[in-house]
């Protein structure tokens, strides 16, 4: 998973690939967005799905990368760490994964400090 913000006041563009080399595979996606406070790590709100409408289920097969990619634009909220947890699957395949952004300035990012797990929460 990767992520990526344009510039200030930008939408967090999310990108998820699952490794395929079956093109007539079929992946269903859900996802799932949780806000933390940056500093101390405490949960800000409660975790939340993502749209249907942010990431396109099921995935679109991508030749050039031989995989399966959704994309989506999550709020990019200054202040706060953003995790997004998905489950992707096809048939008896499941792929998970979690990701995390930290943006302290709502500045073009990630930030150098981005986290690999919630600020203040460890495991």
């Amino acid at each position: 998973m990767t992520f990526s913000v344009a510039g200030l006041g930008a939408a967090n563009v999310t990108t998820i690939t699952i490794p395929d080399t079956n093109s007539a595979d079929v992946w269903t996606i859900t996802a799932t967005q949780q806000e933390f406070d940056a500093v101390t790590g405490a949960p800000f709100g409660t975790q939340f799905p993502v749209s249907k409408n942010e990431f396109t289920s099921p995935l679109t097969f991508n030749s050039a990368h031989t995989a399966f990619v959704a994309t989506a634009d999550i709020e990019n909220l200054s202040g706060l760490t953003t995790e997004v947890s998905y489950t992707a699957t096809s048939g008896a395949l499941t792929c998970t994964n979690h990701g995390f952004w930290t943006d302290p300035s709502a500045g073009p990012g990630p930030a150098p400090q981005n986290p690999t797990a919630a600020p203040g929460i460890s495991g």
